[in-house]
């Protein structure tokens, strides 16, 4: 299998990354600046994406001043073990900035809410968000450099200034690399 991996790697098979997001867990939330966050996940039919709800009702605004931590581990042997994949943004930075995530979200962000960061107090809820890193332009450096790895990613936000914690979640995704059609 990891002959087979390397070897589309090589030739530039390997055209994209599909996520398939699964359970969702919001394990903390800080009641003196959240009241309530939520995710879901749909998938409206058998070839259809797969959509991610999101919902959240702030008691105070957010921008730079909430620091966003991102963690990917690989699930190995029984254990989610740590990747080298990890960041740490503040939030409008990251909309605005990171060239992947960070400017996928924030174009649906924009169209969904019609707001931009900084976030004002109050009630968000974005439908149909869409993982799309089919023009990902490097290859998730898994352990085994598997086309199919299911994975979790941690979520920390805490403030800028003093670290202290406003929430944490966990998204558990099974991401495969997907061949491209014909050999270039």
């Amino acid at each position: 299998m990891i002959w087979l991996f390397t070897l589309l790697c090589i030739f530039g098979i390997v055209q994209g990354l599909e996520v398939i997001p699964e359970k969702p867990e919001v394990e903390y939330i800080n009641h003196k600046y959240i009241k309530n966050m939520k995710f879901t996940i749909q998938r409206k039919g058998r070839g259809s994406p797969y959509y991610i709800h999101f919902y959240v009702e702030t008691l105070s605004g957010c921008g730079n001043n909430l620091t966003i931590t991102m963690k990917l581990y690989e699930y190995i042997g029984g254990n989610y073990l740590p990747t080298g994949i990890q960041g740490e943004y503040k939030i409008c930075d990251f909309l605005e900035h990171e060239p992947y995530l960070g400017k996928m979200f924030n174009i649906q962000v924009q169209q969904r809410l019609n707001a931009s960061c900084p976030f004002k107090a109050g009630s968000y809820q974005i439908k149909d968000l869409v993982i799309d890193l089919e023009n990902f332009p490097f290859n998730i450096p898994f352990t085994w450099s598997s086309i199919s790895v299911r994975t979790r990613s941690d979520v920390t936000g805490h403030l800028t200034e003093t670290k202290e914690p406003v929430f944490r979640y966990n998204f558990q995704f099974t991401i495969t690399q997907k061949p491209r059609n014909k050999i270039i």
